[in-house]
């Protein structure tokens, strides 16, 4: 796979016209604009990626756990042809006390 971030449905066709065939989605707040970014990356030919972490807490956390429980409950987006995976951390070394201890 060759992946993009930042990449808004618009540009979809553009960035597969370049040979990117995955692109990072957004942080989405309901299953149904999941929905409406996976069409689209589906109509474009790519795969899209969705960030289950948001304002830099990990998918689990309590301001995100909510989200990600909606999202990942929606067999419509679990089982979406055009998406790829998901992310459930962004920056680790940001969100971890020490995270040299924390991989042991």
């Amino acid at each position: 796979p060759v992946m993009a971030y930042h990449v808004l449905p618009e540009q979809y066709a553009e960035v597969a016209s370049a040979g990117i065939n995955v692109v990072q989605m957004e942080p989405f707040a309901s299953p149904e604009e999941a929905l409406k970014y996976l069409d689209a990356a589906q109509a474009a030919g790519i795969m899209g990626f969705i960030p289950l972490y948001n304002n830099m807490e990990p998918a689990g956390a309590d301001s995100n756990i909510d989200r990600t429980v909606r999202l990942l409950s929606d067999k419509r987006v679990v089982e979406h042809p055009a998406l790829f995976g998901y992310g459930i951390m962004d920056e680790v070394f940001v969100n971890l006390s020490d995270p040299y201890e924390d991989m042991e």
